[in-house]
């Protein structure tokens, strides 16, 4: 996890299913938060959405995106902030979760 975003459910290597709930918190440009899950060991995403944090403070989120590909095996879910003046990546986390 990052100071900037703290994702608290689902837990490290949780076995979850799609859609996936990612909680937690934080604070990003406007509140936006990039949301991810990603095929093991590569950048392909499986499902992707945005959480809303807040802009000036740590603030809570939640949201469920789906999952594209179902079967069972490993995944990670991702969060990343981008910069608004280019789109680079600011700060990420990742933890790995197994679908069921």
């Amino acid at each position: 996890m990052t100071p900037s975003t703290n994702l608290l459910a689902p837990v490290w290597n949780a076995t979850i299913s799609s859609p996936v709930t990612l909680a937690g918190t934080g604070v990003a440009y406007e509140g936006t938060i990039q949301a991810q899950v990603r095929q093991d060991d590569t950048a392909k995403s499986l499902g992707e959405s945005y959480v809303t944090g807040a802009g000036a403070a740590i603030g809570p989120f939640q949201r469920d995106p789906r999952v594209h590909e179902s079967g069972a095996g490993y995944r990670a879910a991702v969060l990343y902030t981008t910069s608004a003046e280019d789109g680079t990546v600011m700060a990420g986390s990742a933890i790995r979760v197994e679908f069921s």
